[in-house]
């Protein structure tokens, strides 16, 4: 069992891991250009992993939107990872933007972000 483990740790580690987005300051939020997105939409890109340790960034991120009155979306098409700490700043992200009678969406298809909305029963709150 102990071989097993071993390999397994050392195939994982040759493994290329994706490349990473940083979620700086003002990183992944610009006006929405194409289908669907009318003039003025904010359109936020969630990166490749929405972990824990980037959560400060992300609610940075939406606190500064939830006092622009136009629509946002958030663009979740790229995301491979995300973690209970990111999916509970979007559901609470959401929840204060439609309270306010603000829009909010989503866009993309990230089959783990809708999987783990769902686990998480936020599916219907986030659009996933």
């Amino acid at each position: 069992m102990k071989k097993r483990a071993q390999a397994a740790r050392a195939k994982s580690a040759r493994r290329p891991r994706a490349p990473q987005r940083p979620c700086g300051p003002g990183r992944g939020v610009a006006p929405a250009a194409g289908a669907g997105a009318g003039a003025g939409t904010q359109v936020v890109q969630l990166p490749i992993q929405c972990t824990l340790a980037d959560a400060e960034t992300l609610k940075l991120r939406l606190v500064a939107l939830l006092k622009s009155t136009q629509p946002v979306i958030v663009d979740v098409g790229l995301v491979h990872r995300i973690d209970t700490a990111s999916l509970q700043l979007l559901a609470a992200f959401a929840h204060e933007r439609r309270s306010r009678d603000l829009a909010f969406g989503t866009t993309g298809a990230s089959r783990v972000f809708a999987q783990a909305a769902r686990l998480l029963g936020l599916g219907a709150i986030l659009g996933a």
